[in-house]
């Protein structure tokens, strides 16, 4: 039973950073510094098996406006 829970709790840890990062990034997406650092953040948040689509869901909405930062945020991260 404990274990079961432990899963669950780490499901919905996973589930809840990824969407916590795609709330937080439009709102701090008016400052250059502010979206960097929080994107830095969240990329050490979002569990390894949901970082292509957050990497994906972060070029479709701030690729225009920040390529730079989206570039060297996920050097080595692939697509």
């Amino acid at each position: 039973m404990e274990i079961e829970f432990v899963i669950f709790k780490e499901q919905f840890k996973q589930k809840t950073m990824l969407e916590y990062a795609k709330v937080i990034l439009p709102k701090v997406s008016f400052s250059r510094q502010l979206f960097r650092k929080e994107l830095l953040k969240c990329i050490n948040w979002v569990e390894a098996p949901d970082l292509k689509k957050f990497k994906n869901w972060c070029y479709e909405n701030f690729g225009d406006m920040y390529p730079e930062i989206l570039d060297r945020a996920f050097t080595g991260i692939p697509s």
